[in-house]
């Protein structure tokens, strides 16, 4: 399933912990994006995979004001040539490196601007923008 469809599938975050209510949209949206990475790289795995889509998802549903609807498909593709680069490792071609992949690129400036050309606010937080909430 491509990870933009496992994103919506998702669902809501029932409590969250405070500090991500005070995280900007901009930083839960990278690190909802670095989730969703993880959950595509190890989804041979369903323990790992279903609960990394589950945090992609709470995070990109519930504290981003991210545009999946137009930027979803931007962010599944950053995802897939992200991991379908070659790293190559000193203990050997079947280890691939996903993880450092997906760090690489949550820690790059094309996810960085991927976030701020689709999120309205991406210095904004859900505790500012919800009080209340």
């Amino acid at each position: 399933m491509p990870i933009l469809a496992l994103l919506l599938a998702a669902g809501r975050v029932a409590v969250a912990h405070d500090d991500v209510r005070h995280r900007t949209y901009l930083q839960n949206a990278k690190d909802a994006a670095l989730a969703g990475c993880i959950a595509e790289a190890y989804r041979t795995s369903p323990d790992a995979s279903g609960d990394a889509v589950a945090t992609a998802g709470g995070y990109m549903q519930n504290f981003t004001d991210f545009d999946i609807e137009h930027g979803g498909e931007k962010l599944s593709a950053l995802i897939t040539r992200t991991l379908t680069q070659s790293y190559l490792s000193i203990q050997g071609s079947s280890v691939r490196l996903d993880l450092m992949k997906c760090l690489d690129m949550y820690h790059g400036r094309e996810l960085d601007a991927l976030v701020h050309r689709y999120s309205a606010h991406p210095l904004h937080s859900y505790a500012r923008d919800y009080p209340d909430g």
